[in-house]
């Protein structure tokens, strides 16, 4: 079966709060200096509505711990397309997350980035990574 078909990639909201002390203050002057610690903070929920031509998408993501000097949580709509038979594909919302990771973490990317921090990247993944809480 083809994959759903994404059409739109839109940000509905956002909110982006800097710790009034980051960590390393002495590095976060000078950003080429500064590193984020390893890990995975990213925490994802997401919710489906059908359409006549397919379904909409609505993701949740939130980057929050207190070793980050930042907490960031946006949400974003996105609109696909897809056959009917698709659309009752048991996996089908794991799938509609997947597609859009990329958006996502272009997304992240370029909110840090306009910060006094480097910008954050988050962590390449997969398919199977992406297990939504229900």
């Amino acid at each position: 079966m083809p994959e759903p078909e994404l059409k739109e990639v839109v940000l509905l909201s956002s909110r982006f709060r800097m710790w009034p002390d980051p960590p390393d203050a002495a590095s976060a002057e000078d950003p080429g200096t500064f590193a984020y610690p390893e890990g995975d903070f990213l925490t994802l929920a997401a919710a489906t509505k059908r359409e006549p031509n397919g379904v909409l998408l609505y993701l949740q993501a939130d980057v929050d711990d207190f070793s980050i000097p930042f907490s960031l949580s946006v949400l974003l709509g996105a609109r696909f397309e897809a056959q009917e038979p698709d659309l009752d594909r048991p996996d089908l919302e794991r799938t509609l997350v997947w597609l859009c990771y990329p958006a996502l973490r272009e997304l992240v990317a370029t909110i840090t980035g306009s910060s006094p921090m480097p910008a954050y990247q988050l962590p390449p993944r997969t398919r199977a990574h992406f297990r939504l809480p229900h």
